[in-house]
């Protein structure tokens, strides 16, 4: 990795605002210490003190002070850094709130003194340096990361999510899931998540199981009709998935409903 500029604990005054596209392909990282708001989707969101991102090496960066002084660490780099943000789980463009953000500001000090000296090996020490903040910043958010969802996306993802309990027994994909909200894949897996606290899959997985289980209780179905009812069009997979969410198989379910 080669790192161009950065910048520690560095302080802009109240109503400084920054809007750029010209970075010659360098990522941008950007770690806020007071408020600040951050353009996302046309609109500004606000973004509180311990949040940091990574903005992709193309496309427009834009946030602001409006309200107070803004301290804030960052710094431009090129090389692989897309690569280590898929292989620890995080994306460009999304907010993240580590647990406790004390160990970003030692790190990136440590980076702009390698890179005041030019030691011998500086740039290997510095990209490692990025790796192990990608790295904390991925394990201080894996229970509890924010990326910014505005009411109405939220509304719109209720209702995609209400369609698709409505009609639990298609044939659904994250693709078809991701179609029907006309977003990528990706973007649906991780917006859904965010705002349901659980995977598509998963989601659609437990509602099949809860239709199930009715079934099995008041209709006297078999397995196998049990199974073609609720979605699933493998009998064996319909019994693995029952006794994960359930503790016991959907035979063994059907027979307690019984006495």
């Amino acid at each position: 990795m080669e790192f161009t500029r950065i910048g520690v604990l560095w302080p802009e005054k109240k109503g400084f605002e920054i809007d750029r596209t010209d970075v010659l392909g360098e990522f941008i990282f950007v770690h806020f210490l007071t408020p600040a708001q951050l353009l996302y989707e046309d609109k500004f969101i606000p973004v509180t003190p311990g949040g940091c991102i990574f903005f992709k090496s193309y496309g427009r960066r834009c946030f602001k002070a409006p309200s107070s002084d803004l301290i804030h660490n960052w710094f431009h780099v090129k090389g692989d850094v897309d690569k280590l943000l898929e292989a620890f789980g995080l994306e460009f463009e999304a907010v993240y709130y580590p647990i406790n953000d004390d160990f970003i500001t030692p790190i990136i000090q440590s980076i702009e003194f390698e890179m005041l000296l030019k030691n011998p090996y500086y740039q290997e020490i510095c990209s490692a340096k990025c790796a192990e903040l990608i790295a904390k910043i991925s394990r201080g958010v894996k229970s509890q990361s924010k990326v910014y969802v505005d009411r109405d996306t939220r509304r719109f993802f209720e209702k995609i999510r209400s369609e698709i309990h409505m009609e639990y027994d298609k044939d659904w994909t994250v693709e078809k899931m991701a179609a029907r909200a006309n977003l990528s894949p990706s973007r649906f897996y991780t917006l859904y998540g965010q705002i349901f606290g659980v995977t598509p899959k998963k989601d659609l997985t437990d509602i099949r199981i809860a239709h199930a289980k009715q079934l099995l209780a008041d209709k006297g179905l078999s397995v196998g009709e049990t199974a073609l009812l609720t979605g699933f069009t493998n009998q064996y997979h319909f019994i693995r998935q029952f006794k994960k969410v359930t503790g016991i198989t959907p035979g063994k379910y059907s027979k307690r409903q019984e006495g």
